[in-house]
């Protein structure tokens, strides 16, 4: 084997480890699990009212870029009827920086969600691999993400999303100022005047591999080339 076939062969194998870690990890980034003993408060879009329609989005921030896989948000099973293991409507709320006054996320769109029935209330799942592809988010950078069911009044009643004990106080807006509290983004737990709190929310996906130590690694062998080359 020469050292050129060699090289094909080492730099094969570097592409191979590097992209199918990329593409393989699937591992929980963000866990804030849900706490029953604690307040839940409103995180639901009414398609028949949408003035009431209340959104919540929690503070992420992740230690290194990541490619986000799916996102899991918790909601109790006590005050209205959910879809009971069935794929639903919800709308995900993503926003970079500091969230000021009523700013829309820079990515608000609706997507297909999971409705999962637990013994104490519904996860709501969307995998977004097969919604929006890979979603890549960088780290140390201020994040705010909700994901918040679609569902009608007249229907389902209305639910409230589970806090943890876990994690910074989330935010929550009020867009049509249907309660009265304004429409700007407010501590979720005071737009409902209570206290601060922290949303329930599992983040699972894959650490994107650091290009340092890579990178270099492609380059070393791209100059062995180029020398081999010239000889």
């Amino acid at each position: 084997m020469n050292l050129n076939t060699m090289i094909g062969l080492l730099s094969a194998m570097a592409s191979c480890l590097f992209f199918c870690s990329y593409v393989k990890a699937d591992e929980v980034l963000i866990d804030r699990p849900p706490d029953d003993s604690r307040l839940a408060v409103r995180d639901q879009e009414y398609p028949d009212f949408p003035d009431f329609s209340t959104y919540l989005v929690a503070d992420i921030i992740f230690d290194t870029d990541v490619e986000i896989k799916s996102i899991t948000t918790y909601f109790t099973d006590t005050n209205g009827t959910w879809p009971q293991n069935e794929i639903g409507l919800a709308r995900l709320n993503i926003f970079q920086g500091q969230l000021v006054g009523d700013d829309d996320p820079t990515l608000g769109m609706i997507v297909e969600a999971n409705y999962i029935a637990n013994p104490t209330g519904t996860d709501l799942v969307a995998d977004l691999t097969t919604l929006i592809g890979p979603l890549v988010l960088q780290g140390q950078t201020q994040y705010w993400i909700g994901l918040t069911p679609i569902l009608a009044f007249s229907e389902f009643g209305n639910e409230n999303h589970f806090s943890s004990d876990v994690g910074p106080p989330s935010m929550g807006r009020n867009p049509g100022g249907g309660f009265g509290l304004g429409t700007e983004w407010t501590d979720a737990g005071s737009l409902f005047g209570q206290p601060p709190l922290s949303t329930a929310i599992t983040i699972r996906g894959g650490v994107v591999p650091e290009p340092s130590s890579t990178g270099l690694f492609f380059l070393a062998l791209a100059l062995l080339r180029t020398r081999v080359r010239r000889r």
